[in-house]
């Protein structure tokens, strides 16, 4: 039997392709070693602290001035004199404005002369008085005269009670030129310049003064907050109830003070309630009108643990911490948290003060890795809400 030349050429063809594969496996297949096994990472673990803190609130407020006068003019005139810069700081009985007191002054002495005619008259009066008296009781004079001249000493003693009022008046509206400060604190600009009619048809507005020393803090609470923790410590006047108080630009809460009023209804709008409190404000830091930070102790909370918060993590399923259990294994732990604490983060469940929680290494481990633990001493750093 005879084979095509074709067949031939394929079989060869076939040969050929297979020996190529054949030597390119073997020139570029490179042979397989077995890789040895990654040595644990070193990470730096802590366990948690166990604190009492105390428990608190924190809310938005506003300050307000303790005291805001108003100063107007009380009589009317020409604005005279003004002694005060603008926007500075004030005393109790400082002068602040002078209206011209030349009319005034001329009443004044009007009265003072009234007066003295009535004193005058008066006097007379008395000296009748007591001549046709001593006549009536010899019957020199009839009963008529005796009450005429009784008649003209109480008209003349009414004179004087008249007269006497009229100089007080007189007095009174001459003083009210000279206007005063009745308060200590911070006078705003003049709102009135000198030589303008001034009072007291349009009760002129001249200036305002704040005290501010010391300064409100005013927030708001809700119901339930004010009825579950507040009502019972609020109600016990043996206790000082105190807050402090932060600027935005401030770390943490420097300005003290004490709580000192709470409103007796509840807005039904809002479903809160009013807390006052009062800071000292010795360095006038604080201005009426500032929003500021402010915190409220509550209740001491004992045996809380604490972690560096740099040490939590976060996923869908929330907070979490990676530890370290006794074979050295790491382990995902959720946990849920509180407030922060300076660098530290109250925990309040799902950890207990013997865990390991690693603080250093975290993005070079993961669940179920094999790690070298290290400890690190951890410190809080002060604060007064710790104890």
């Amino acid at each position: 039997m005879k084979i095509s030349r074709f067949a031939v050429s394929v079989v060869s063809l076939l040969i050929i392709a297979g020996l190529g594969f054949g030597m390119y496996k073997l020139f570029t297949t490179k042979p397989t070693i077995a890789q040895p096994p990654m040595p644990p990472s070193v990470v730096t673990v802590a366990k948690p602290i166990s604190q009492t803190i105390m428990e608190e609130e924190l809310f938005t407020g506003t300050t307000a001035a303790t005291q805001t006068v108003e100063i107007q003019a009380r009589v009317e005139g020409y604005l005279q004199n003004i002694y005060f810069q603008d926007g500075s700081d004030i005393h109790k009985g400082d002068l602040l404005f002078e209206i011209e007191p030349n009319s005034f002054e001329d009443k004044r002495d009007q009265a003072v002369a009234a007066l003295k005619s009535s004193e005058a008259e008066l006097a007379r009066a008395q000296s009748d008085f007591e001549r046709v008296q001593e006549s009536a009781k010899t019957n020199a004079v009839s009963q008529q005269s005796l009450t005429a001249k009784t008649a003209d000493l109480e008209k003349a003693r009414a004179s004087v009670i008249a007269a006497q009022a009229a100089l007080r008046d007189a007095e009174l509206q001459l003083s009210y030129t000279k206007i005063t400060s009745p308060i200590d604190g911070r006078i705003s600009r003049r709102l009135v310049d000198k030589g303008n009619l001034v009072g007291p048809g349009n009760q002129t507005h001249l200036a305002t003064i704040v005290q501010f020393t010391p300064i409100y803090v005013n927030f708001y609470v809700s119901e339930n907050l004010i009825a579950n923790e507040f009502q019972a410590s609020l109600s016990d006047n043996s206790k000082v109830h105190t807050f402090s108080v932060g600027l935005g630009n401030e770390t943490g809460y420097p300005h003290e003070g004490t709580l000192n009023y709470h409103d007796n209804t509840v807005d039904e709008k809002t479903g809160t309630i009013l807390l006052r409190g009062e800071l000292p404000n010795k360095d006038k830091k604080l201005l009426p009108g500032m929003f500021v930070r402010a915190r409220v102790p509550l209740d001491e909370r004992p045996n809380t643990l604490l972690v560096q918060d740099a040490a939590l993590n976060t996923d869908l399923d929330g907070k979490y911490l990676l530890l370290v259990n006794n074979e050295n294994i790491v382990e995902r732990r959720p946990v849920k948290i509180g407030r922060q604490i300076d660098n530290m983060r109250v925990v309040l469940s799902g950890l207990s003060a013997e865990d390991r929680y690693i603080t250093k290494g975290i993005q070079s481990v993961f669940s179920g890795s094999k790690v070298i633990p290290q400890f690190e001493g951890t410190q809080l750093q002060p604060d007064s809400n710790i104890r």
